[in-house]
C-alpha cells in the first residue's frame, strides 16, 4: 500500500491483516454457537468452523440481530428485482453462509464473495470437502446459462452464479478488474454487503469503494460496524481492539450515525439510513419472535446489552432508480 513502508512498518502491516483475518473465525464461532442453541437456523455454518465455544448470551442475541437485519435487506432486494438478474457483492465474506442458507442459487443472481487470500483458500477447500456446500451452487438444469460450470482451484471458486475471489480492499482497482472478470455488470440491480470490514480500512480506501458503488446506477449499500468511539464505552472498544491489533482505522472519520448517513450522501447515494444495533433489534424482533428469542437463555445483562448496542451501527443506502429501492426497511422476522 505504500512504497516507503519501512520492513518494520510492513511486518507490522502484515501482523495486523492476520489479526482482522482472525476476527472472521470469531465471527464464525459466535454464529455457530447461537445457532446450536437455537436462535435460528444456519445447517451450513458447522461446514466451515467446527470449534463450539459457548458464547454468553448478549452474544448470542446481538448476532441475531446482526443477521436478522442482513437478511431482512437482503431479502427485500430480491423481492423488488425479480423480473431481472440482479447482483450481491459481499465485501471481507469470510465464512458467511448467507447464498446458501437464503437458495441463492435458486434465483437469477450473482453472488460475488471477497476477501484475504488467506481466507479464501480456506473457503474454497471447505466448499471442494463439503458436499452440501458444492450442490448448495448448483443452478437449475433448465436455466439459460446451462450447462453448469464449476471450477475450483484451491485459491478462488467459480460457478455460473457464485464467485469466490481473494483481493485486498485497500487495492480497489485490481478488485474492480477482477469482477469484472467474473461478469461483473454494472448496469444491473446491485447489492454491496460490508459487515465490520469498512471500519478496518483507511477513510480514504472506504469512501472509494462506496463512491464506486455510488456510481453504479441502481445499487444498495449495507454497512455494520461500530461508532461513538470517543465516550468511556467506546475508548475502551478501541483500546481492546487496538491490542489485539486490529485498529479501527474508520472509526473517527464517522463516528456517529449522521456521520454514517451522509459518508453514504456524499458519495453518489440518493437516500440513506443509519439506525444503532437497540433499534435495530427493536424493528426486526418483535411479537411472537421476539418471546421465542428471549426465552432461549437466561438474560440479566440488560444496561451492558444497551450500551454495547448503542456502539454498533447498522446502515442501508440506495441510488434513485428503481424507486422501489426507496420502500427497503428493516421489518421484522418471519422466522
Amino acid at each position: 500500500m505504500n512504497p516507503t513502508r519501512t520492513p518494520s512498518n510492513r511486518s507490522q502491516s502484515v501482523s495486523d491483516d492476520d489479526a482482522v483475518r482472525a476476527t472472521n473465525d470469531d465471527a464464525a464461532t459466535a454464529k455457530l454457537s447461537a445457532v446450536n442453541l437455537g436462535y435460528w437456523s444456519d445447517p451450513f455454518i458447522s461446514l466451515f468452523v467446527k470449534r463450539t465455544d459457548k458464547k454468553i448470551p448478549l452474544i448470542h442475541r446481538g448476532y441475531y440481530a446482526r443477521v436478522t437485519a442482513v437478511h431482512s435487506i437482503l431479502k427485500q432486494f430480491m423481492a423488488v428485482t425479480t423480473e431481472t438478474f440482479k447482483q450481491v457483492v459481499v465485501l471481507g465474506a469470510g465464512f458467511d453462509t448467507s447464498y446458501w442458507l437464503l437458495k441463492l442459487a435458486e434465483q437469477r443472481i450473482r453472488w460475488y464473495e471477497v476477501d484475504f487470500e488467506a481466507v479464501v483458500m480456506r473457503k474454497a477447500a471447505a466448499i471442494h470437502r463439503q458436499t452440501p456446500l458444492k450442490t448448495g451452487l448448483r443452478v437449475s438444469e433448465d436455466e439459460p446459462d446451462a450447462p453448469y460450470v464449476y471450477k475450483n482451484d484451491g485459491q478462488q471458486v467459480h460457478t455460473n452464479r457464485y464467485h469466490l475471489i481473494s483481493g485486498d480492499l485497500r487495492q480497489w482497482d485490481q478488485l474492480k478488474a477482477k469482477l469484472a472478470g467474473c461478469d461483473f455488470d454494472p448496469s444491473l440491480p446491485t447489492l454491496v454487503l460490508s459487515e465490520c470490514v469498512l471500519i478496518y480500512l483507511p477513510p480514504e480506501n472506504a469512501a472509494e469503494i462506496i463512491r464506486w458503488a455510488g456510481s453504479l446506477p441502481q445499487s444498495i449499500f449495507v454497512n455494520y460496524e461500530q461508532i461513538l468511539p470517543n465516550d468511556a464505552f467506546g475508548v475502551t472498544m478501541v483500546s481492546n481492539l487496538e491490542l489485539r491489533q486490529c485498529a479501527l482505522l474508520g472509526i473517527q472519520a464517522v463516528p456517529d450515525l449522521e456521520a454514517q448517513r451522509q459518508r453514504f450522501l456524499s458519495n453518489g447515494f440518493a437516500h440513506a439510513h443509519a439506525l444503532d444495533m437497540i433499534e435495530v433489534y427493536s424493528a426486526v424482533v418483535q411479537g411472537a419472535e421476539r418471546t421465542r428469542i428471549e426465552r432461549i437463555e437466561r438474560f440479566d445483562e440488560m444496561e451492558e446489552w444497551d450500551i454495547m448496542l448503542r456502539h454498533y451501527c447498522f446502515s442501508w443506502a440506495v441510488t434513485s432508480q428503481p424507486s422501489a429501492f426507496a420502500d427497503i426497511v428493516l421489518r421484522p422476522s418471519s422466522r
